[in-house]
């Protein structure tokens, strides 16, 4: 296996620029590490937001994630996970070299 690429202060940057760009800013965004630090998923509540404007914050977060977290060739290296009370409302991910300004 590679490298890991999610070290521990890319984790506490990119933990700032989320908590400062949270749409909901009284909740707390939370993340694991996967596949031996080639990949992060954050868990981000929406719950504040109002539903006409949540598609547009999911995008604004997905760009920040883009530019934060490395790629890597043929897999993915961020996912975030929208939640609303704990539960999975809409998700994105990106970061694969193959795809290298995607975000789905």
């Amino acid at each position: 296996m590679s490298d890991e690429i999610i070290a521990d202060e890319l984790i506490f940057q990119i933990r700032q620029v989320l908590e400062q760009a949270s749409p909901s800013p009284n909740r707390p965004i939370t993340f694991e590490v996967q596949d031996d630090g080639q990949c992060i998923m954050f868990y981000i509540p929406v719950d504040d937001v109002p539903p006409s404007e949540l598609q547009a914050n999911i995008e604004r977060i997905g760009r920040i994630l883009n530019d934060m977290v490395p790629r890597r060739q043929g897999d993915y290296s961020w996912f975030a996970t929208f939640t609303i009370q704990n539960n999975r409302v809409d998700s994105c991910f990106g970061g694969n070299l193959d795809f290298p300004n995607t975000v789905f």
